[in-house]
Formats: C-alpha cells, sequence, structure tokens
C-alpha cells in the first residue's frame, strides 16, 4: 500500500494509465529464447536478444495506429465511467461514525494529499506503528471534551473546561512529530488509520465505557438538581437524548457481532479481557515513561559527574 500510494504511476505525474509494466512485458515477449540461450554463447545471446528486440520495436511501430485509436476509445469509456461514479459520490454525503461529509472535488483532493502525507510519515515496524498513538489519544480527548461542551452548553457553570489544556498538549505532540492539524482531522485518513486499527469488541469497550461515564454523570447531576436549576434539568435531557443514542450503537454493534449485552456484563470474560487489555495498554506508557525520565535522569548525572 505505502508503494501504491507514494509511487504508483497512476498517482504520479506525466504518466497517464500507465501501470509501470512496460519492462515486464517486454521480458514476456523474449521468454522464448531462455531455453535456447542456456546452451548458448554470451556473444550469441547478446545477439539473439538485439534481434529481438529490433523485430518487437518494428512491429510495435507497425501497430501504433490501431494502438493509439483503441487505447483512446478505452480512455473515453473510462472517462465517462469515472465521471458518472463522481456525479453519485457528490450526490451522496458520507457518514463517518455520526459525522455526514459532503464529498467535493476539494475534499478528494484533501483525502489524497492526507494519504501521501500519512506514508510519508508511516513506519511499519510493530515498535514504530506505535509512534502516533499518543497523538491519536490527544486528539481524541479533544473530541470528547468537546462533545461534552456541547452537551452543558447551556450551563457552563457545571465544571470548568480544560479543552484549553487538552488543546495545547495535543500542539506539543503534533510539533513533536512534525505533524499538522489538518492531517489529523476527524474521519481523515491519519484518524482513520488509527480507528481501524480497533476490533469491533474494543468499539463496543469503548462505547460501553462512554455509556457508563455519562450514566453516572446523569445520575450525579440528578442527585444536585432542584426545580430551580432549570439549566440542569436541560442538559439531563440533553445527555438522556446522547445515551440513548450510544446505546443504540451498542446494541447495532453487538448485533453485528452476534453477542448479546449479557456477554457484557461487569465481570464477564469479554469485559474482563478488555479491561485487562486497557490496563496493560497504560502500563506500557507508564513504563516507557519511566524509561525516559531514567535514560535523562542517567545522562543529567554523567554530565555532572564530567
Amino acid at each position: 500500500m505505502p508503494c501504491q500510494i507514494k509511487y504508483g504511476p497512476r498517482r504520479a505525474k506525466n504518466w497517464g494509465l500507465s501501470d509501470g509494466e512496460g519492462n515486464e512485458r517486454d521480458w514476456s515477449d523474449k521468454r522464448h529464447l531462455v531455453a535456447p540461450g542456456r546452451c548458448s554463447s554470451s556473444a550469441r545471446r547478446r545477439q539473439i536478444l538485439n534481434s529481438q528486440s529490433l523485430y518487437s520495436a518494428q512491429d510495435k511501430r507497425q501497430q501504433l495506429p490501431n494502438t493509439l485509436r483503441q487505447r483512446f476509445q478505452k480512455l473515453q469509456a473510462l472517462i465517462t465511467k469515472l465521471r458518472t461514479k463522481l456525479e453519485e459520490a457528490y450526490a451522496s454525503p458520507l457518514l463517518i461514525q455520526d459525522l455526514i461529509i459532503t464529498v467535493t472535488p476539494e475534499f478528494i483532493q484533501r483525502q489524497i494529499k492526507s494519504q501521501r502525507e500519512v506514508f510519508d510519515h508511516w513506519k511499519t515496524s510493530t515498535d514504530k506503528k506505535k509512534l502516533y498513538q499518543e497523538v491519536y489519544e490527544a486528539v481524541k480527548a479533544e473530541i470528547r471534551e468537546e462533545e461534552s461542551l456541547a452537551l452543558q452548553a447551556n450551563n457552563p457553570d457545571i465544571r470548568p473546561s480544560n479543552l484549553p489544556e487538552l488543546v495545547a498538549a495535543t500542539d506539543l505532540l503534533l510539533e513533536k512529530h512534525h505533524l499538522t492539524r489538518q492531517q489529523w482531522e476527524f474521519g481523515g485518513a491519519l484518524w482513520s488509520l488509527y480507528e481501524r486499527e480497533k476490533t469491533p469488541n474494543q468499539s463496543i469497550f469503548d462505547r460501553l465505557k462512554q455509556e457508563k461515564l455519562l450514566r453516572d454523570k446523569i445520575a450525579a447531576e440528578r442527585r444536585k438538581v432542584t426545580a430551580r436549576q432549570p439549566r440542569i434539568q436541560r442538559w439531563i435531557h440533553t445527555s438522556e437524548a446522547q445515551l440513548q443514542r450510544i446505546t443504540a450503537n451498542i446494541n447495532s454493534l453487538s448485533e453485528a457481532q452476534n453477542i448479546t449485552r449479557e456477554q457484557w456484563a461487569p465481570g464477564s470474560e469479554l469485559m474482563t479481557s478488555l479491561q485487562n487489555e486497557e490496563i496493560l495498554v497504560a502500563m506500557d506508557g507508564i513504563t516507557q515513561q519511566l524509561t525516559l525520565q531514567v535514560a535523562r535522569r542517567t545522562i543529567e548525572l554523567r554530565n555532572l559527574h564530567s
């Protein structure tokens, strides 16, 4: 995939519809020379290859008018087909995780550019695949905070927002990895790349955590609400609507995996295994931070001794 995106002739300029297989076709035309060439001298093999190449070139020149006509007709049919597909895409907005995206020529160009940028920075080894995980988590935390702020838009006094701190932390990570916010826009190439790494069960697990968190918030606010606090009542009403959407999403994902809600009960095998995975990921992050701190402290001590 990275080679096709970065160096494929269909994506390179001035290559037209060439598939880059010209050399292979030339070798294929000479395959009948393999057997007799084994028992020939090197000079005789060069002579045979030269004669075959001259013959092939002359034959292709003679066929050039027909070849150009066939390719022109093929190109016209392809243009008509692709224009039809583009018109259908422009008329049908995309739905990505409850986000409606209108397809435009500018949107397609941005996606093509984002794909190249992904593989310009992407590393294929397992260890380096975690390179941008912290950026993904930071951007996801921003999105969750924005959703929470939208819910309490009518009552900003419920809790102070830490969105500025999250944005500042994300900006530091983006600068560290030489990335931009455009590359991490919701539904974009880098975001989708990390979203696709999740298994269906992990997606359900994340939704269940989100559901539980929101349910606990609603319960806490209900205990505090009085008749004189209509804004909190509106927030509860809005949150309950969001809770219903999350529950419906969980049910549809579970149904697609042939999993019942009972199998996700606290203490069940599925829930326990994913909770353990989450703990291991967190411990891995803590270990990496401790290792970096130890290495930094060792360098400082070495500099002091010297």
